[in-house]
């Protein structure tokens, strides 16, 4: 499972390689020079533009102990290879990002991305020596402005050092320069260019007064590193979504200070807490006296293994309540959804030939004040802005139900319906909607696509993930007697 985990970020990661590549290919256009009789035979011709051998993407390779990666049991430490994980979270803080951005909006969330499992032993020697592992934090402030921290873990504090250092070499220009000197045969002039965009696009630059920060002004990142770790930090506004250009000098003043002070915390943080933020954001320990469930809790490998046949990554997905549930609330009136916080986990599974398909799960949990209006609930979520998309027309809860909006036979929840879309749009989606005590949790799966359409999930599957979820919370809230904090580990431990 953990090796499945590091495939996507090799990806990621080779395409960030800085050199390599490019003195692949000016060795390509050096054989092509001498074999095309131009009269060229100096020696050093060729290597001229490729990275001095001091240079950061000259160094060494992984390493390993050679073991399988050993089964973590949640209480353990991740580690990511020798090294354990950072949570980007925890890295830099809510109260750090605030005091440099402002408070967050009542309606500001936060996404979190980590593994939950170790990855060691084979599993990490299985990646290239640029290989790194991702975890990330987003504070969303819910209209489009946003500040992302995301994490790659290398193997070793050196390759974190070198990889910073390969974007601080590209953005000074220094290989574009030596190519531009050189004599390429016609169809190699594209290797200028592209060595240009190259750096333009994820060369960083120096920052004054800041001697470990470098500012990439193709991606609007700013970047450090500590430990075997290399730190982006982005702040997003909605006008970002439609352009892809550099700050403008007004932008840059505005960032820079406020990158400079996040960078200082990302340094010098404690990072031993490695738990994720809880599901809310307020600190308090239930919602209307209903305790908070983590959906991460809830998702846990079997019930992902039940619903898409797959065994899942050790990566999640989360996504926290909003930073005021009680303004919710109050907009919510009467009605026990729109009154109701809701936080949500997804995870995926991957497979086939080369481990390129994906099937995805998602599990969300909202709040009724008490058991009798589970049901209430239920019926408003599943019809919240459901139209008919030929007709324009919204459809209630007692249409659903007659549109297949059923259980299919008995469960251990207090009610479950299955609906299926098929009969009231032109997408199938098939999702399960349940109620456990004043617990509602929705969950939408997927099998992967199929002839351009996703395979939906059938509804016994669905049942018997139900049945494991309403099994999960009621260990989770038994034990105290309806008087819990929040309920289960943020991370979704093994089925």
């Amino acid at each position: 499972m953990a090796d499945r985990f590091l495939r996507r970020p090799l990806r990621r990661s080779l395409r960030r390689a800085p050199a390599g590549l490019l003195a692949a290919v000016l060795a390509l256009a050096t054989l092509s020079a001498c074999s095309g009789g131009d009269g060229s035979d100096d020696p050093e011709t060729g290597g001229t533009s490729a990275s001095p051998s001091a240079s950061p993407s000259a160094s060494g390779g992984a390493s390993g102990e050679g073991t399988e990666a050993e089964e973590v049991a949640a209480a353990e430490p991740v580690l990511l290879g020798d090294q354990p994980l950072i949570q980007p979270c925890r890295l830099v803080d809510l109260d750090a990002v605030e005091q440099q951005f402002g408070p967050m909006p009542k309606q500001g969330v936060v996404e979190q991305h980590y593994p939950t499992a170790s990855v060691t032993g084979a599993a990490w020697e299985q990646a290239s020596v640029n290989d790194s592992v991702e975890a990330s934090c987003s504070y969303s402030w819910g209209d489009g402005h946003s500040l992302r921290v995301r994490v790659d873990h290398y193997e070793s504090e050196e390759r974190a050092k070198a990889q910073w250092a390969a974007i601080a070499y590209l953005g000074t220009g220094a290989e574009s320069r030596e190519l531009a000197g050189l004599d390429f045969p016609a169809w190699l002039e594209w290797v200028k260019d592209l060595q240009k965009e190259l750096e333009a696009d994820t060369g960083g630059e120096p920052v004054a007064g800041a001697k470990h920060l470098l500012h990439v002004p193709g991606r609007q990142h700013w970047v450090t590193w500590r430990d075997n770790a290399l730190i982006t930090l982005s702040w997003s506004r909605p006008v970002d979504v439609f352009r892809d250009e550099p700050l403008s000098p007004q932008e840059y003043r505005f960032q820079a200070p406020r990158m400079k002070a996040l960078t200082q915390v990302a340094r010098t943080a404690d990072v031993t807490d490695q738990t994720p933020l809880p599901v809310q954001l307020a600190n308090e320990e239930t919602f209307e006296g209903t305790p908070y469930l983590e959906p991460c809790a809830l998702a846990d490998d079997e019930v992902v293994t039940t619903l898409v046949q797959w065994e899942p990554t050790v990566e999640v997905r989360s996504y926290s309540t909003e930073r005021d549930v009680r303004r919710r609330a109050r907009q919510g009136g009467d009605a026990p959804f729109y009154r109701s916080p809701g936080a949500s986990c997804e995870r995926e599974a991957e497979g086939g030939p080369t481990n390129i398909k994906t099937r995805s799960v998602e599990v969300e949990v909202r709040y009724a004040a008490d058991a009798r209006r589970t049901q209430k609930l239920i019926g408003e979520w599943a019809v919240d802005n459901f139209y008919n998309e030929e007709y324009e027309k919204k459809y209630g809860l007692q249409d659903l139900v007659a549109f297949r909006m059923a259980t299919p036979r008995a469960s251990d929840a207090d009610w479950l319906y299955i609906l299926d879309t098929k009969e009231v749009s032109s997408t199938r989606v098939v999702k399960a909607y349940a109620a456990v005590g004043p617990y509602v949790v929705r969950l939408v799966a997927d099998r992967g696509l199929a002839g351009g359409d996703l395979r939906q999930v059938d509804a016994d599957s669905y049942v018997d993930a139900v049945d494991l979820v309403a099994a999960r919370i009621r260990e989770l809230t038994d034990d105290c007697g309806g008087d819990c904090p929040v309920a289960g580990p943020a991370t979704a431990p093994a089925g």
